[in-house]
């Protein structure tokens, strides 16, 4: 399927700019996990560091097992957010997904999901999808990975030049996950 050039209406920073205010996102250290979440047997701390100028929304989640200790929020650009998850009294670990949107604009937006295990029987796993909660979490691996959106979105920066990027997001397995939402020059 070929991919779509959407034009979004808001406009875009410089590349310059959107680099050094994503390397201050990305160089921000991770929460540490509370001490209760640390004492339930299989638990998660995943961290989303949203290294674009949109504000991702939570939209919705799949359990497969477990529970939120913390639930997700929203994020605001050149933030982070981390939220947790236990394991509860079914004892299976913990694995699921969570789904986000990235709004662009009132007309424009992408949904994606995270989906990350840490199973009784099993390995630490992570996955970024654009879909569902549920499919995030059937793609999740123990290998870091990269999604880059199908399309490609366009805007003006504030000197009148046209830029064009995608979305890219890295999901890292482990105790505590790491999603890096980017915008990437196309």
């Amino acid at each position: 399927m070929a991919s779509l050039v959407v034009a979004i209406v808001d406009l875009v920073i410089s590349i310059a700019d959107l680099q050094e205010r994503r390397s201050g996102v990305e160089k921000q250290p991770l929460p540490d996990v509370p001490p209760l979440v640390a004492l339930v047997g299989h638990w998660l701390q995943p961290t989303i560091k949203n290294g674009t100028q949109f504000k991702i929304t939570f939209l919705t989640s799949h359990f497969d097992s477990g529970e939120y200790h913390t639930k997700p929020a929203d994020i605001a650009p050149f933030e982070q957010m981390t939220f947790s998850c236990i394991q509860n009294r079914n004892f299976h670990g913990v694995a699921g997904g969570t789904q986000f949107r990235i709004s662009f604009d009132d007309a424009h937006y992408m949904n994606f999901a995270v989906g990350w295990t840490n199973p009784e029987i099993g390995s630490l796993k992570a996955s970024a999808v654009e879909g569902g909660p549920y499919y995030a979490y059937e793609q999740a691996t123990d290998k870091s990975t990269t999604l880059t959106s199908k399309d490609m979105y366009e805007a003006k920066d504030k000197d009148g030049n046209s830029l064009k990027f995608r979305i890219q997001i890295t999901a890292q397995p482990g105790a505590t996950p790491v999603f890096v939402v980017k915008q990437a020059p196309a």
